[in-house]
């Protein structure tokens, strides 16, 4: 399998039982993605209350089209910590 980014809109066809662990490897969000995720809706929901429709966070844009990305990468982690017990844990490169 071949995935340039995550833009499939969190969703994979797959044709085999084998194909599975590598999709979720692929589009589970890595810790770093979720903690920043996290940062930037904080954040950006602050700015909303002091009237402001975009930021500046470590340097990057922040507009709404990054805060919705944000909030589709977090409830995916929310989703799959409340199917698993735990936030997605990191993927191991040595067993892949």
């Amino acid at each position: 399998m071949r995935v340039e980014g995550k833009n499939f809109k969190d969703r994979a066809l797959v044709i085999h039982p084998n194909q599975i662990e590598p999709c979720h490897n692929v589009f589970t969000p890595s810790q770093e993605e979720i903690a920043y995720a996290k940062q930037v809706i904080e954040a950006f929901e602050e700015a909303e209350r002091e009237g402001k429709a975009a930021i500046q966070l470590e340097g990057r844009f922040i507009d709404y089209p990054v805060v919705e990305k944000s909030r589709r990468i977090y409830a995916l982690a929310q989703a799959i910590e409340s199917e698993t017990g735990h936030l997605p844990l990191p993927i191991d490169p040595v067993s892949q």
